[in-house]
């Protein structure tokens, strides 16, 4: 997954110190990821009116039903929706757990931020396409653990939500579909933490704890002790 996002603002740097190769990341992103990606996409048979300014209701829509499927632990339709990849990331959220989403809204309209398209083995013509959106949403996203614990975000809280998300497309096969297959997190992001869970003790713990504790002597204790010794060896 190629992780290189262009910053928010054309004319700033992510990192001042290393200019030149950020500057040559952006060359390259620009003039041969972006174009050579978006002609190859097109010579391949099914997609030669592929264009990217229409790309983004599509995604949109994967990403809908894809967080809707993990919803509903719905295998078939996450299948249609993500990736394996995604699918390794993902599904451990509802196998010992569940989430709750609603998209509420989109506050800014989606746009293609990068275009890629490699053969896997290289010179095989196994040609893979990934698309990475720029998502401005509003959305309520929870997710709990297997004891109905909240361990990120809130059912009741609307939040917006900046994401860049990789969309992926196996371009050499005719019925390719594009399946959503990561997010990228750039420099400026900062991942979603979860939050710190606690554990209620029972009175079997407490009673443990209690027979486990032991009396700390105090560090002026000691000091007095010390001076008690060195006066006694004085006289």
């Amino acid at each position: 997954m190629n992780s290189y996002v262009p910053p928010e603002t054309p004319g700033s740097f992510v990192d001042v110190n290393n200019k030149f190769d950020e500057v040559k990341q952006r060359i390259q992103h620009k003039f041969y990821n972006w174009r050579m990606g978006t002609n190859r996409i097109r010579k391949k048979q099914g997609f030669e009116k592929f264009d990217v300014k229409t790309f983004c209701a599509k995604a949109e829509d994967i990403y809908v039903r894809a967080h809707k499927a993990l919803e509903a632990r719905d295998k078939r339709e996450m299948n249609r929706c993500i990736t394996e990849y995604a699918f390794a990331k993902m599904w451990p959220d509802v196998e010992n757990g569940s989430v709750r989403f609603e998209l509420l809204e989109v506050v800014e309209p989606s746009r293609v931020v990068a275009v890629r398209c490699f053969d896997n083995p290289p010179k095989s013509g196994n040609d893979i396409a990934q698309i990475t959106v720029r998502m401005h949403t509003k959305q309520k996203l929870a997710v709990y653990d297997r004891f109905g614990g909240l361990i990120l975000g809130s059912e009741h809280e609307e939040k917006d939500v900046v994401e860049y998300v990789v969309f992926e497309n196996h371009i050499a096969v005719i019925a390719g579909e594009w399946r959503l297959h990561g997010k990228i997190y750039p420099k400026w992001i900062e991942p979603k933490q979860g939050q710190h869970t606690t554990a209620l003790l029972t009175e079997k713990d407490m009673v443990k704890q209690d027979s486990k504790a032991q009396a700390l002597p105090l560090r002026t204790t000691e000091k007095l002790e010390e001076a008690k010794k060195e006066k006694e060896a004085n006289n």
